[in-house]
């Protein structure tokens, strides 16, 4: 492969600096208000390092012109991308990264599947993938990223915390209906495999745990991987939207505040449909004054759970959420943590615990707890850059 920056370039030269020479580390991080970024350069900023945020720009060449410039000044010892944001498909960046050498971590909150589809880790050599679902440390394992490490998200305490601020609402749901997600990935599907979702989205709804893409395999022996990244992001969504439908029409009613996408109207008609919410402290209020905040954790998802889980008992608010090994492993169940197996255990555990108060607070006293102690992103960071410096220091 043709060197981008010459092989004996003073440009690559400079830029092929040593890293991980101090104990304060400089940090770059490519952004497009995606969620975990700015959380990420918070919590290394606490941590003691130095951060960059570099805005994405619109088109690759833009980005590389100014990443070439950030590089000069700051002179990083490594770059955080959270789902390989800040890379091109070309894989030009890629190169210039495994050229001067510059180490990576990539922490996924998605399905690096459903994020790179037909291509492959950009930067591979210099890459350490950080996974969210403990399930596909070893499947990228055994594609050969051995540097692959199991990285949960957390919480940034600094924004979600109690206010005590608002008036008390009895039961929230905030999240997406999925209608979108659904559509833009079925219009990839090709016609003639529209049944194959079908199929693997009702297979997927009994059982989370199913491996897709060895059904996929089964379906389609010769698939090229983009069809293949299609189809389980079709059936992912699919599967999603009919689990949290299923979970939430037994609330359909005045009491259940929606959080979310203006498709749920359609979906529930009887709740009050609240509208959007940003992710942060309007986020946090919601969670904070609500008496039950309700969570169906999205089918991408085999044991991991999402941000709210964290999010919630940090808010000082009170959570019931499905049984996710992680939520089983993360909180002590019972004392810290309410879960449900079913749609019927969640509505028989919602009214019980709407009328005792007292259990509530309890439960959200240890919640809060836990999470300050074990569960923020200062945690989370500290450990990803341990990872980092035990290979490149």
């Amino acid at each position: 492969m043709t060197s981008i920056l010459g092989a004996e370039s003073q440009i690559k030269k400079q830029l092929s600096h040593p890293r991980f020479q101090s104990e304060e580390l400089r940090v770059l991080i490519p952004g497009k208000k995606y969620h975990l970024q700015r959380e990420s350069q918070r919590a290394l900023e606490q941590l003691g390092h130095k951060v960059y945020y570099l805005p994405v720009p619109e088109t690759a060449s833009e980005l590389v012109r100014e990443l070439v410039k950030v590089l000069v000044q700051f002179k990083p010892d490594m770059l955080l991308t959270i789902n390989h944001i800040g890379f091109d498909a070309g894989g030009t960046i890629g190169q210039i990264f495994e050229e001067i050498k510059l180490p990576v971590a990539a922490w996924y909150v998605d399905s690096p599947e459903f994020v790179l589809g037909g291509i492959g880790v950009p930067a591979k050599s210099m890459t350490t993938l950080f996974m969210w679902e403990r399930t596909l440390v070893p499947k990228l394992k055994s594609f050969g990223l051995d540097d692959t490490h199991y990285l949960p998200l957390g919480t940034d305490i600094s924004v979600f915390k109690p206010r005590k601020q608002g008036h008390p609402q009895p039961i929230s749901f905030v999240g997406d209906s999925m209608t979108r997600a659904r559509k833009k990935w079925s219009a990839r599907i090709q016609p003639n495999h529209q049944h194959i979702v079908q199929e693997l989205a009702e297979a997927l709804y009994r059982d989370r745990h199913i491996d897709l893409s060895h059904l996929i395999e089964k379906k389609l022996p010769n698939a090229d991987r983009e069809v293949v990244a299609n189809l389980l992001g079709a059936t992912t969504w699919t599967a999603t939207a009919r689990y949290r439908n299923e979970l939430l029409k037994n609330f359909d009613g005045p009491n259940l505040k929606i959080y979310g996408d203006p498709n749920w109207p359609q979906i529930m008609p009887k709740s009050e449909f609240m509208g959007p919410v940003d992710y942060g402290e309007s986020l946090s209020q919601v969670y904070e004054n609500s008496v039950i905040n309700l969570n169906a954790t999205s089918m991408q998802m085999q044991t991991a759970v999402n941000q709210r889980v964290f999010d919630v008992p940090a808010s000082g608010g009170f959570l019931i959420t499905d049984a996710q090994a992680d939520a089983l492993e993360h909180f002590e169940p019972g004392k810290e943590i309410i879960t449900y197996e079913s749609a019927e255990e969640l509505q028989d555990k919602a009214l019980y615990f709407e009328k005792n108060e007292s259990e509530r607070k309890a439960i959200v006293q240890a919640a809060q707890k836990r999470v300050h102690d074990c569960h923020t992103y200062k945690h989370r960071l500290s450990l990803l850059i341990e990872r980092m410096r035990e290979r490149h220091q």
